[in-house]
């Protein structure tokens, strides 16, 4: 009987690198900051 060893799926996690591009380009990106909605505080995620 053979036995079925799972493959691995390739990684699809973000390196640390990758996440830092990914919210450097988000912050630079003065259209999509407006766009964010406010808490109730009128915040909004970015400091």
């Amino acid at each position: 009987m053979a036995s079925a060893s799972p493959t691995p799926a390739p990684s699809s996690t973000p390196t640390p690198a990758q996440l830092l591009d990914f919210v450097r380009r988000t912050a630079a990106d003065a259209e999509l900051v407006a766009s964010l909605p406010l808490d109730p505080e009128g915040r909004t995620w970015v400091r």
